[in-house]
């Protein structure tokens, strides 16, 4: 594809490919950045794709809407990064995709929305809607018990966070419009890492979450309105700030944050901390807990 100037496809281009299982678009890479302009046009639109697909890649993909005559039941993963969708199934279309493991819709700047019937593909695992900046609405997505990272990452007027899978291990909401974190957050077993970096709406968010054994990295970057933080064990990474390693804790750029929390076990990994920026008054007994050396 990359050496390929222009592909103009007719709307039966797969209706004969009935037995199709592997379908790739892919934008081409050039010094780190992708070209966003697909080489391949369907200017008459497109009537089906093959319904015994299991892979179906198409970066860039032109039309508004994938194509009524597909029905994915087979279908495993699924990319459309930068692509010109604005909806991406109908309800039934979304229903029928039970083994679905995998979706990746980066820059679907056109995106609005998931189908509601999202939270019935029991398989899915991987939910990955960066950049999709006009996205405002996510369904339930606490029936998918095998979804275990949820990136939505610069979706910047996604106002709220649904209920979701108690499964889930990652979570990323950089960029996005949120204002809490809602408390059943501290029902995930077995989750691993929160990243609300950049969030200059949020104001504040469970501070229980750091009773969670399995949780090991919070970032709170670039998120002006936290005025309180949760308290801190020993096996939890905390970041607030960009470019941060992981033997740091740089509490940066948090202007509103008043009270530093509580350490509760010896931070042994924590060689830096950097105050600056915040409205700290005091530290709590507990500051000896991070146990520097040189």
């Amino acid at each position: 594809m990359s050496r390929i100037l222009e592909l103009e496809l007719q709307p039966e281009a797969f209706v004969k490919m009935r037995k199709l299982k592997f379908l790739k678009f892919y934008l081409p890479c050039s010094c780190g950045s992708f070209q966003k302009t697909s080489k391949v046009f369907l200017p008459r639109g497109l009537l089906s794709l093959p319904d015994e697909l299991r892979y179906l890649c198409w970066e860039g993909y032109p039309l508004k809407t994938l194509p009524t005559k597909f029905y994915p039941r087979n279908l495993v993963e699924h990319v459309m990064s930068f692509s010109h969708v604005e909806q991406l199934w109908k309800g039934k279309q979304t229903s029928r995709a039970k083994n679905l493991e995998n979706m990746h819709l980066v820059n679907c700047t056109n995106l609005l929305e998931l189908p509601s019937s999202v939270q019935y593909l029991e398989k899915l695992t991987h939910l990955d809607l960066r950049l999709c900046k006009k996205h405002r609405f996510l369904p339930s997505l606490y029936k998918v018990r095998s979804l275990t990272t949820l990136t939505l990452s610069d979706c910047s007027i996604l106002f709220s966070l649904p209920e979701i899978s108690s499964n889930v291990r990652e979570l990323h909401l950089e960029g996005t419009a949120i204002e809490e974190v809602p408390s059943s957050i501290e029902s995930l077993c077995q989750f691993i890492l929160l990243s609300v970096e950049d969030c200059a709406r949020l104001r504040n968010f469970p501070t229980a979450i750091c009773n969670l054994r399995s949780l090991e990295a919070l970032s709170l970057s670039d998120s002006p309105k936290i005025t309180t933080s949760p308290e801190i064990s020993g096996n939890i990474r905390v970041e607030f700030t960009r470019n941060c390693n992981r033997s740091s804790s740089i509490v940066n750029r948090c202007s509103r944050l008043v009270i530093f929390p509580e350490i509760l076990e010896t931070m042994e990994r924590l060689r830096n901390l950097d105050l600056s920026g915040t409205a700290l008054k005091e530290f709590p007994s507990s500051i000896e807990n991070l146990n520097w050396t040189s």
